[in-house]
């Protein structure tokens, strides 16, 4: 093992804090980060009404259309093949 005396001990404890202090000043961002925003486009009013006049035709679920409904969702949560969502969803119409 090796014995360190107490001027190279002070050395090394005197590198290590400029070593820290240079990490701390890297990692402040010099420029500020510009703001990612994901807009999500938005369905007509009119293919939204069509699609749900196709899916409700007289304006309330049955069961059927919920259970599989829940189902789809509860599906697409867990990260299911897209094939299987697609048959679903091709039950519904």
């Amino acid at each position: 093992m090796a014995v360190y005396g107490s001027g190279n001990m002070d050395r090394m404890r005197m590198e290590a804090v400029r070593r820290s202090q240079e990490m701390h000043r890297r990692s402040q961002p010099s420029e500020p980060v510009p703001e990612i925003r994901a807009d999500v486009p938005k369905i007509p009013r009119n293919d939204l009404s069509d699609l749900l006049g196709k899916l409700l035709p007289d304006g309330k679920p049955d069961s059927d259309t919920l259970l599989i409904g829940a189902l789809i969702w509860l599906l697409y949560k867990e990260g299911a093949d897209i094939k299987l969502l697609l048959a679903l969803a091709y039950i519904l119409l």
